[in-house]
């Protein structure tokens, strides 16, 4: 979808509803791109980090952040979630994307068994 700002002004709800959809609404002024909007899903996959930026973050190899990601899979909670979410049923890799609740959760799980 392609918008004005000023149309933007005229139907901020339309317009909402198209990008919670998962369109991208592209926005104008004077007739050159502005901004482009997109859903929230699609901006934390934007900003997601990757296993391997977890390992290195926690200074530890990626077969102990494998086996953080495994364990919070098992647990089935929100980063579960968010980790199945980002990874679309693939299995989990070095690249595999994480949203930042999921990087955060699997840190703190490699950091505690790291401690132990």
């Amino acid at each position: 979808m392609k918008i004005t700002s000023t149309e933007l002004r005229q139907s901020v709800s339309v317009v909402l509803d198209t990008v919670k959809e998962g369109e991208p609404v592209h926005i104008t002024r004077s007739g050159r791109p502005c901004a482009v909007l997109i859903s929230a899903d699609r901006y934390l996959h934007t900003i997601g980090v990757t296993v391997q930026d977890v390992a290195d973050i926690a200074g530890v190899g990626i077969t102990r952040v494998l086996w953080a990601v495994s364990q919070i899979v098992q647990a089935q909670g929100v980063e579960a979630m968010m980790i199945s979410v980002a990874n679309k049923g693939r299995p989990v890799t070095r690249d595999t994307l994480l949203g930042p609740e999921a990087a955060l959760a699997v840190t703190v799980a490699v950091l505690k068994e790291k401690n132990t």
